[in-house]
């Protein structure tokens, strides 16, 4: 398997964290701006946003063959107990409510098309290691692997497994940039 470049959501690819703060449906909106842009935004009339650099980032990992990943923790409490009564009453209710958000944030900005679908992983678990031992077992190596977050906690957790991190700063202006991306590629591939 070649490369692999894992991306967490909130605060690394888009500036809000999105099991508490966009609220469902979402909507697409043209924007009257004159420059063509499909602008998405929640129930609450709040624009859910990519970072500036994202789009840029995802096309170059892809035509360079380097396969994308997600890997996010749900944070909502709310949910997690949905998810929990889930679990323990078998209701499909609140099932994946996180996950639906987020997957439906992606197509909307149309990054779905690049990510491995059987590469996604969005779920309320106490380590990022969960996600990282599913991705490895998928064939994966570590020392082939980028991870980028803006959680120490999470990088911390890449690093002891062999992956390359890189901690992000989670703002509302940059996030992931493409100069980090590629630093981080050229790091692995002068390792090989």
């Amino acid at each position: 398997m070649g490369m692999l470049a894992v991306f967490d959501l909130d605060y690394t690819i888009w500036p809000a964290n999105a099991d508490t703060d966009f609220m469902r449906p979402l909507q697409c909106v043209s924007s009257e701006s004159g420059d063509k842009k499909t602008r998405i935004y929640d129930l609450r009339n709040r624009e859910v946003k990519l970072y500036p650099d994202i789009e840029k980032i995802f096309k170059f990992l892809t035509d360079k063959g380097i396969t994308i990943a997600i890997s996010s923790k749900d944070t909502n409490p709310g949910v997690r107990f949905s998810i929990e009564i889930e679990l323990f009453l078998g209701s499909k209710i609140f099932r994946n409510v996180t996950y639906k958000m987020c997957e439906r944030i992606l197509e909307l900005h149309g990054l779905l098309d690049y990510i491995d679908p059987n590469l996604i992983r969005i779920a309320p678990v106490q380590s990022k290691r969960v996600h990282f031992a599913d991705f490895f077992k998928s064939g994966f190596k570590p020392s082939q692997t980028a991870f980028f977050d803006d959680s120490r906690t999470n990088i911390k957790v890449a690093e002891k497994l062999g992956a390359y991190a890189v901690l992000v700063k989670g703002n509302n202006k940059e996030g992931v940039t493409f100069e980090q991306v590629e630093n981080a590629i050229a790091a692995i591939s002068k390792k090989q």
